[in-house]
């Protein structure tokens, strides 16, 4: 998205993906929830662009993350999430980037890369959905590689995420202002890909990129559990 037309089209797809809907949502999660944070300090200075991998546990995984750590992301969504009007228009107005999983998934990498070199924050769940237990990449799972493709593509860092609790918002008590809901977030060192060396093939290298990147995640969330002694509801 170049020049004033791109920029004007943005600013529409960001109504509900800007620093005041972020500042808002953050000052609500934190009335409403203890929230416990290690790593803010890793993240990018604002304005530098990145792909931001996080696990993906919850549906509510996307708000929390944005709001907490107040940035503008702008996630990848399956196509499926466009097929109601009322999903569509919250992706469309939350800046998503449309990713067909099932068919040519290019056009959203074209996209994605676009907004990257346009200094945005590209989410992604490299996890390709929720995932829990054994199919967490937190439990050892292994990821999939478009998280290491968009950031060698673009010549960008990743950036490691993991939120715990965010599932707890399917219920009414943790919507309410009496700070009985726990949240935990956690970021890790920012990977860069020149890190995995240019000797080895493309494939290789993407592997080798989506290795470290999950065992990034894991150490982030080991920080979390040796830091704040998380309980057993909220492992994944």
């Amino acid at each position: 998205m170049q020049g004033w037309a791109g920029r004007a089209t943005l600013r529409r797809m960001s109504l509900l993906n800007n620093r005041v809907s972020a500042g808002v949502i953050h000052g609500l999660f934190r009335l409403t929830s203890r929230c416990r944070f290690i790593g803010l300090e890793r993240l990018p200075p604002r304005g530098m662009p990145c792909v931001l991998a996080a696990a993906h546990l919850s549906h509510y995984d996307p708000v929390v993350i944005g709001a907490l750590l107040r940035r503008e992301i702008d996630w990848l969504a399956r196509d499926e999430f466009y097929r109601t009007a009322g999903s569509r228009w919250a992706c469309e107005h939350a800046s998503c980037i449309r990713i067909d999983r099932y068919g040519s998934a290019m056009r959203g990498v074209r996209d994605a890369r676009r907004r990257l070199e346009s200094h945005r924050v590209v989410g992604v769940f490299p996890d390709g959905e929720i995932r829990r237990g054994g199919e967490s990449v937190l439990n050892g799972a292994a990821l999939r590689g478009g998280a290491a493709l968009l950031a060698r593509r673009a010549g960008v860092p990743i950036v490691p995420v993991v939120a715990l609790n965010a599932d707890q918002f399917r219920r009414v008590g943790p919507w309410l202002p009496t700070r009985v809901g726990r949240l935990w977030i956690g970021v890790g060192e920012p990977i860069f890909p020149e890190q995995m060396g240019t000797d080895a093939t493309w494939r290789s290298q993407r592997a080798a990129l989506s290795a470290r990147l999950g065992e990034a995640m894991r150490e982030v969330y080991r920080e979390l559990d040796e830091a704040f002694g998380l309980p057993d509801g909220v492992r994944p």
